[in-house]
């Protein structure tokens, strides 16, 4: 698991082999992402309070993606929850370097995008590589 935080918003990274589960079945995905913000706090020291918003996108080649947003901040010890599923969002690995993808790259300024579900094993590109989300089909409209 991987958490960066950026613009505010907290990204949690989860890879398919923390998952042992179907990314299909709605209600086991909601309870493992109800785990994973207990877990923020237990092992993390990441305290969530208020309303949060959680975007959350599975894919069948990497796992799981987590965007959490905070809608209202509270000093009290609760925590309110909306949780949006999101299946159809395009997953990408971007990098500056030219020759990680030796084929199909696709090009948005300035770095070189390759598509996930067209990558059989993507473990070995994460290091060179970060993982990027196309939530406004930005690349697939600009290539």
């Amino acid at each position: 698991m991987k958490i960066k935080y950026r613009n505010e918003d907290y990204y949690i990274y989860i890879s398919k082999e923390q998952i042992s589960f179907s990314l299909q079945d709605k209600e086991k995905l909601v309870d493992f992402i109800k785990k994973i913000i207990v877990r923020l706090k237990v092992f993390y020291n990441i305290y969530l309070q208020g309303f949060y918003k959680i975007y959350a996108y599975p894919n069948q080649n990497y796992g799981l993606i987590l965007r959490i947003i905070c809608l209202d901040a509270m000093d009290i010890d609760t925590i309110d929850l909306k949780i949006i599923i999101k299946h159809d969002i395009d997953l990408y690995l971007r990098t500056e370097d030219y020759f990680i993808f030796k084929d199909k790259n696709l090009f948005y300024t300035p770095y070189y995008y390759k598509n996930v579900k067209e990558i059989e094993d993507i473990y070995p590109y994460i290091e060179f590589c970060e993982l990027y989300l196309d939530e406004n089909n930005k690349i697939k409209s600009e290539c």
